[in-house]
């Protein structure tokens, strides 16, 4: 419901006001909206939904609506709108509800999130099969089709640079290449913004080269000091 109601405010209505709201998941909303019940709803997940699916094939008794041109009006809400972005629904998703036309919409990341405790390489592995196993699973899971090792990193890092530090500098002292890897051992220079200290860290990146270009970065550094420099007075 949440992100239901911030669409609602973002096309200047009141989710409160202007609609009767049915709370029913996607077990119990697809029926009623055939029984006209429902005049529409909400639905957030991944593509295909089989309770969608079965609404709309054979024959389509259902019609997406597009929802894009919301994503700047959510921007303009506020920076926690920021993780919202424009997406389009491929046309093979519910291909006899969409005219075999793709379909403008929201998007939110799927997070894969653990714990600081993790196994650095079971994480390492596990990211590995979901990217080597793309294809297989689009096939099912339509919008696995569009991870690419290029933008699966969305965490806006490096956006979030001068929030977070007044300076930071990257100096590579060494380089080592061992096949299709290269580590580079060097410092970080850093001030935290505000009133934070400074540090000299300690790094080593380790990069995985394929066709001249880079497909995989790992850092490794001492994350406790960059903590202590960003607290410290």
């Amino acid at each position: 419901s949440l992100i239901t109601r911030r669409l609602f405010a973002a096309a200047g209505m009141d989710m409160n006001k202007d609609v009767t709201a049915e709370p029913v998941g996607i077990d119990q909303a697809p029926a009623m909206l055939l029984d006209g019940r429902l005049d529409a709803f909400f639905w957030s997940g991944g593509l295909p939904t089989a309770a969608v699916s079965a609404m709309a094939t054979p024959v389509a008794r259902i019609k997406l609506v597009q929802l894009g041109d919301l994503v700047a009006p959510l921007h303009a809400m506020g920076a926690d709108m920021a993780y919202y972005r424009q997406a389009v629904m491929p046309a093979d998703a519910y291909p006899a509800a969409q005219d075999g036309k793709a379909v403008p919409t929201v998007a939110v990341a799927n997070l894969l999130i653990t714990t600081d405790r993790a196994d650095d390489g079971l994480v390492q592995r596990l990211t590995r099969a979901v990217i080597d196993s793309r294809d297989t699973i689009g096939t099912v899971v339509h919008a696995a089709q569009l991870v690419d090792l290029r933008t699966a990193v969305f965490t806006e890092v490096f956006a979030r640079m001068p929030e977070l530090w007044q300076e930071f500098h990257v100096r590579p002292d060494e380089f080592i290449g061992d096949g299709d890897r290269v580590v580079v051992l060097g410092t970080l220079t850093v001030r935290a913004a505000g009133l934070g200290g400074r540090a000299e860290v300690p790094f080593v990146h380790v990069w995985r080269m394929r066709d001249g270009c880079a497909v995989a970065w790992a850092c490794h550094t001492d994350t406790h000091l960059l903590q202590v420099a960003r607290h410290s007075r």
